[in-house]
């Protein structure tokens, strides 16, 4: 199973991305390799409290914003207590973190940034190839 029949086995309109699995495997082994554990851990965690931030303030921006087809706000119980209050528990849980956890997430975060800005406008050729008739699903 190698090159593109191993990948549209797995979907044909939207193969996995390789070069990103490969980079990630590779990124996340040489962690492995050279940090401790409590160093790994502390960046896994504030990698998903970053997450979970970024997913509460995007909630309090859908709130206010009509998206989808039909136009619809989304309605959260309690309008945007949740979210505020979700923002403040993670940003509480983030300033335990030490200078060299927050140093090691902003890199972290600063490499995915300019990973995305390198590849945002790339088109994905793989899913172009798949379907030669776009107009058909």
């Amino acid at each position: 199973m190698t090159g593109s029949t191993s990948r549209r086995a797995v979907h044909v309109a939207y193969p996995p991305p390789a070069v990103a699995i490969s980079i990630h495997a590779t990124l996340a082994c040489t962690l492995a390799i050279i940090g401790d554990f409590d160093t790994l851990t502390a960046l896994a965690s504030s990698a998903i409290l970053s997450i979970y931030l970024v997913a509460c303030a995007a909630t309090l921006v859908l709130q206010r914003r009509r998206t989808g087809d039909e136009r619809v706000q989304l309605r959260i119980p309690g309008g945007p207590l949740i979210p505020v209050l979700a923002i403040a528990v993670v940003v509480g849980l983030m300033a335990t973190l030490t200078r060299r956890e927050v140093l090691a997430l902003a890199i972290a975060v600063a490499v995915a940034a300019v990973s995305y800005r390198l590849t945002r406008n790339v088109p994905n050729r793989s899913a172009d190839q798949s379907n030669p008739n776009p107009s058909e699903p």
